[in-house]
């Protein structure tokens, strides 16, 4: 059964506790609200996209070599509506330096950037989504920051945010420092009168840091202890929210700045007792109003599927009451559990954190040797037991100089926690390896400090659901709207024509046939699914009718904008002394791989002109011996705007009425750079093409070139055959050009083989990187070469999914002795 499958009925069923059925003002019941919630993922299903990097952290001259995974984001499950993706690489400056598109295979796709030699070192940031994730809150996006750094460093001190208040105090530094305290109210809110619980983060600029102090209350003198662990997060009590209070940290020298949250009356507080081992959650819902509890209702979902549904009845005298919920009915990840006032209007809402221990797998990895020698093969094997399908991903890195923390974020801790909440998350995987009373009770801290939904209940409770704007992606796509010339406003109907041609092999592109499609009533076109993995370059044509003439509108290409970049954090990302030991083993094997084989000299980029008759040469490729008539482009004195203005040039070329050239009262064959072209697009492409995008053009007056007795006009580009191309704005009415990237194409990862003979020296800190494993009846095997470094441990990193949702997240480790 699916989740959604499951949650349809939990909410014909509505688990777990006696659910009224009477209606409020709004006819809304935790059943109804419960099924709007359900209706409104159902309509606008999400989508969740994660990225595993080969290293945390890079040299100038690496890799980054890199998986993704797309998922449903309620079931885990790679059954999503998008089968296209697009990964950026962005800069502090907030640039994006390079763009890859990847189509999504199986919920996968994999990818590398290549840093260059003289990249400038700093932070960096690796963004994921696709087109479909820009309907939602650009915060669901995956990102990923780290550093690139410099293989030959500088001499450079950096200050960096300490871990401790203390630390803070001890500082030679003449300012005094400031920790900011954000103050975060149980239930979202506090209610006079009401007791509550309020989680508390510490930072200084923007860091966490842990405090200790007190919460006195000013009228009474009694006082509250406060405390934040070293990620910033704790928690404080208020017995009375609208009596005066102040905080008082323990480090006097220390500033504090916070705000406290408004006071409400009239309102209601919402409060969790999520006890370590307890079989029941207890919720406690408590008011101020006088009889307002009556008609209130609570619904509890994870991901949007409802586990919980209760309406308060008999409370018409009560101003508080506690609720039981089995632990066991709520399923594992980001729980919400919203209360409602009799109006359906969400008044108080708390998350919790619930772990039945069912979605993350740690798969057994044995070695057939534990101890190796150098440039000797590691063997290792992979068991996930009963788990029908799966795949995983594996990287090896020396884990002496690449520091791979078993805290960090990995794909199971960013799909059950973090992309479900807002705001960073500090070594997110601690949460899940330990379990006992401390671990639980900093997690709960953590759900009180960062509130979050995917959706708004306003949203959500309406009578119908409006469409998103954005499509899903199938493939690539080219889309645009026929508008009037000159207004560029006015819309037009009419036929638009498409023809690719690779950029690659100068070919119209395999597997694409010119295509043609009538546009709707306003004028718009849609051409989709197209697959191909090189640039290509696309003209599209406003035509008459489907075979007919040009059509002088103008086509306005849709551009999706890219969405906005998101802040990076300022924290620091590395320690000095990792960084210190990786650039230092980095620069020995960049030095390795620069002089292997040959001496190799990096020299300054120079400029050759190669003469013009040879450049020519090239271009003919011998497939014909000497035309009639060759026309240079840089010989035309005269000015010239277009193709067609430079075939005026030639004596034996004349124009029809259309404005289509004919020889010998003949329609000629026309080539493009070496390749024949539909006779209609060619007639467009002949009339339109820039005079910028000429090489030469040669004329077979008798066609004896071609074999078949017909007039033949070869036209070569200089973006075709490597000459300096000035660019194209192609603003001619009825026609513009359009060059596509296409999908990304993953290399692989090089992978020596010591098997025969090879005297490279061999230091490498990624020993293996493998991105998509199947593990077929739960098994797979793997073979890998060590190099050439002694007395190093190296870690095996795995992390995957399983085809019915389920994260894997693995590690083991070797000695090269």
């Amino acid at each position: 059964m699916t989740s959604l499958t499951k949650a349809l009925t939990l909410v014909g069923i509505m688990l777990n506790l006696g659910v009224s059925s009477a209606q409020n003002s709004n006819n809304y019941t935790p059943q109804s609200t419960a099924k709007a919630l359900t209706d409104y993922y159902l309509t606008n299903l999400q989508e969740k996209i994660y990225v595993i990097t080969d290293k945390p952290y890079y040299a100038q001259s690496d890799t980054i070599w890199y998986h993704a995974y797309l998922v449903n984001a309620i079931s885990h499950q790679p059954l999503t509506l998008s089968s296209t993706i697009y990964v950026d690489l962005i800069n502090e400056q907030e640039e994006i330096i390079e763009q890859q598109i990847l189509s999504i295979q199986e919920g996968q796709a994999s990818g590398e950037f290549v840093i260059e030699e003289k990249q400038a070192p700093g932070t960096y940031m690796i963004r994921a989504y696709s087109q479909w994730m820009q309907n939602f809150d650009e915060a669901f996006m995956f990102k990923k920051e780290f550093e690139i750094l410099n293989v030959w460093p500088q001499s450079e001190t950096e200050i960096t945010a300490s871990d401790s208040v203390n630390q803070i105090e001890n500082s030679t530094s003449p300012v005094k420092p400031k920790v900011t305290l954000s103050l975060y109210p149980e239930g979202g809110q506090l209610v006079n009168g009401i007791g509550s619980v309020v989680g508390v983060k510490s930072t200084v600029s923007g860091s966490p840091v842990a405090i200790s102090g007190k919460l006195i209350n000013k009228k009474s003198t009694a006082s509250y202890p406060i405390k934040t662990d070293k990620y910033g997060i704790g928690m404080m009590y208020m017995s009375n929210p609208g009596d005066p209070y102040e905080i008082i940290l323990d480090t006097p020298a220390v500033e504090v700045s916070y705000e406290w949250p408004e006071i409400k009356t009239n309102s209601y507080s919402l409060k969790i007792y999520n006890r370590y081992n307890a079989k029941n959650l207890m919720v406690v819902v408590e008011t101020d109003i006088p009889g307002g509890l009556e008609g209130c209702y609570i619904v509890g979902h994870t991901r949007g599927e409802p586990f919980v549904g209760y309406t308060l009845q008999g409370v018409s005298n009560l101003s508080k009451k506690m609720i039981s919920i089995p632990n066991s009915s709520i399923p594992t990840g980001v729980a919400h559990l919203t209360l409602f006032d009799p109006e359906s209007r969400p008044s108080a809402e708390r998350l919790i954190f619930s772990n039945q221990g069912d979605k993350i797998i740690s798969p057994a990895i044995e070695l057939r040797k534990t101890k190796l020698k150098p440039r000797e093969k590691v063997s290792l094997d992979i068991d996930l037991g009963d788990t029908l399908g799966a795949f995983t991903t594996i990287s090896v890195t020396n884990n002496s100089v690449i520091n791979r923390s078993s805290d960090s974020e990995n794909i199971g801790s960013y799909l059950l926690l973090s992309s479900d909440l807002k705001g960073e998350i500090d070594d997110p995987y601690q949460y899940f390896q330990t379990d006992n009373r401390e671990s639980f009770a900093r997690l709960d801290q953590l759900m009180l400090t960062h509130g979050w939904r995917r959706f708004t209940w306003q949203d959500v409770l309406v009578d119908s659901i409006a469409p998103m704007p954005i499509k899903w992606e199938n493939g690539l796509s080219i889309s645009g709207q026929l508008k009037d010339f000159v207004t560029r406003k006015k819309p037009n109907t009419g036929w638009v024509q498409i023809v690719g041609m690779s950029l690659k092999n100068k070919s119209i592109f395999e597997g694409f046939d010119m295509k043609s499609q009538y546009t709707d009533s306003i004028g718009r076109f849609h051409f989709n699914n197209f697959l191909f993995t090189d640039s290509v370059k696309f003209v599209i044509s406003s035509k008459k009718s489907e075979k007919g003439k040009i059509n002088r509108f103008y086509i306005d290409l849709d551009e999706t904008p890219a969405p906005k970049i998101p802040a990076f954090s300022q924290h620091p990302l590395i320690k000095e002394s990792q960084k210190e030991n990786f650039i230092e083993k980095s620069n020995k094997q960049f030095i390795i791989e620069k002089s292997s084989g040959e001496q190799v000299i990096v020299l300054d980029e120079m400029q050759i002109t190669a003469k013009r008759e040879t450049k020519v040469k090239d271009a003919v490729r011998g497939r014909y011996m000497s035309p009639d008539y060759r026309l240079i482009a840089d010989s035309i004195l005269v000015p010239v705007l277009s193709l067609a203005d430079y075939l005026r040039q030639i004596p034996f070329i004349f124009f029809d009425n259309d404005n289509s050239p004919t020889i010998r009262n003949q329609t000629p064959l026309i080539f493009l750079d070496g390749y024949e072209i539909d006779a209609t697009f060619a007639m467009d492409y002949v009339r339109s093409m820039s005079a910028d995008d000429i090489f030469f053009v040669d004329v077979d007056r008798q066609g004896m070139t071609s074999g078949r007795g017909i007039p033949t006009i070869y036209i070569y580009t200089k973006s075709g055959n490597g000459v300096e191309l000035t660019p194209n704005l192609m603003e001619t009415p009825g026609l513009r050009e359009l060059t596509h990237p296409g999908f990304h194409t993953a290399r692989e990862f090089y992978e020596p083989d010591y098997s025969t003979a090879n005297k490279k020296p061999d230091y490498r800190l990624q020993l293996y990187w493998q991105p998509k494993i199947e593990i077929k009846n739960g098994k797979a095997h793997v073979e890998f070469y060590v190099g050439d470094d002694r007395g190093m441990t190296y870690d095996i990193i795995l992390e995957g999914m399983t085809k019915s949702g389920k994260a894997i997240v693995g590690k083991s480790e070797f000695r090269v002795e």
